[in-house]
């Protein structure tokens, strides 16, 4: 990545000025760095953003660099003035005149929709992504927690209408609990555990798999046209339920849009210790980790991403099953080594639910570029969320995600 930093020249810098004042973008003003050129001010890391895009032809997400007095060093050390918490700071060197026209090169396409502010902090939106994170709320569900096709298809919409013909995405990551479905009626009554997690989870996955067909087939023919010339994938966090008692079971599915059909099944592995009596785990480690696109990729239930959490297993007996099992996964993933993550949480309301784990995953597999946690912006408690989405979102990704959160 420093290399790639040093390929940026003062006249790299020019050009991405010249990108700015033709499309800004929508971008939050700065807090307190900004670069000067030319007796104007601009937002001194987004600039820098668009330099690396100039240099490199390589989009960065802003998540990967830092902006504050980092920033103001970057441009200080390439002859230009900054402007950092109301100071204004020399260059360290003298900026030498570029003596032939700057080539005008076009800038990334910005989107026009209504984002909130991290969504705008996003990578520069142009050409191929890896992940776009559809963000649902609780307006998308019933008080019980099961999905109203009309609105996910509306939440589709919406997100088609600004990238389909603009961008194409390898991923499209939702939520845990996505959509839902009944246990199969032979399996309502006195459904063993452990025998159900042996024998009956293909009968599952077949129930499921029946819901996400209606779900599918459902789409208006020309969203779904549009869905499949967007994205490769759609991951689905899908939950049954047992309606005679608590059983229950969280299943992932991913979607091949261009095959319509689902090619890969897994679910949650890692219960909570208020599900270890009525969920019927994924005991079989293997369906976590795939190969799509040429890519290495680890797909996460819910709380599964908790073996990676150092609180979780500082307090974990050493001899007990959650130990053990989270060491077996660990030792899995780093044997994988994996390049993406893609996590299905069910409510995720505030940035420190997943914040520790995914600090924990950047220090011990190194090798992943990108990952994230599906966002179901929602307290099912009391309605009320606890954090601001903004937060929520930027502690929950790493590299090329775009987020998509309709208020």
């Amino acid at each position: 990545m420093k290399k790639l930093w040093d390929n940026i020249t003062a006249s790299d810098v020019k050009k991405a000025i010249e990108m700015f004042d033709k499309t800004p973008g929508n971008y939050p003003e700065p807090r307190n760095t900004f670069l000067i050129f030319n007796d104007k001010k601009y937002p001194a890391k987004h600039i820098r953003g668009l330099a690396y895009y100039v240099a490199n032809k390589k989009e960065i997400s802003k998540s990967e660099y830092s902006g504050g007095q980092e920033t103001a060093n970057f441009f200080k050390k390439l002859g230009f003035s900054v402007q950092y918490k109301k100071e204004t700071l020399k260059p360290t060197e003298t900026l030498r005149q570029i003596s032939k026209p700057t080539k005008q090169i076009e800038p990334p396409k910005m989107t026009s929709k209504k984002l909130n502010v991290v969504s705008q902090k996003n990578a520069i939106q142009c050409g191929n992504h890896k992940i776009a994170r559809l963000v649902v709320t609780g307006k998308q569900y019933d008080k019980d927690g099961n999905p109203n096709f009309k609105k996910l298809e509306k939440l589709i919409e919406k997100f088609l209408s600004t990238e389909f013909g603009k961008n194409h995405f390898e991923f499209i990551l939702t939520p845990g609990g996505f959509l839902t479905f009944e246990f199969p009626a032979e399996l309502q009554r006195d459904l063993d555990i452990s025998k159900a997690e042996k024998q009956n989870i293909p009968q599952l996955q077949k129930a499921a798999n029946n819901v996400i067909t209606d779900f599918f087939g459902g789409l208006q023919s020309t969203v779904f046209k549009k869905l499949k010339e967007t994205a490769d994938f759609f991951t689905i966090g899908i939950d049954g339920f047992n309606p005679t008692n608590y059983q229950s079971i969280e299943l992932v599915a991913v979607y091949d849009l261009g095959k319509e059909k689902v090619t890969n099944w897994t679910g949650k592995f890692y219960p909570t210790e208020g599900q270890k009596k009525n969920l019927i785990k994924i005991n079989n480690l293997d369906t976590h980790f795939i190969e799509l696109n040429n890519q290495k990729i680890v797909i996460l239930g819910c709380h599964d991403l908790n073996v990676f959490s150092p609180r979780g297993q500082a307090t974990a007996n050493p001899n007990g099953w959650k130990k053990q099992l989270a060491d077996k996964f660990k030792v899995y993933c780093k044997e994988f080594n994996p390049e993406i993550i893609l996590q299905h949480p069910h409510w995720t309301d505030t940035p420190n639910i997943w914040n520790l784990a995914w600090r924990t995953v950047e220090k011990e597999l190194p090798n992943v570029k990108h990952f994230a946690s599906g966002i179901k912006y929602y307290n099912n408690r009391n309605g009320v969320v606890r954090g601001d989405i903004d937060k929520v979102l930027e502690k929950t990704k790493k590299g090329d995600v775009i987020d998509f959160y309709y208020d």
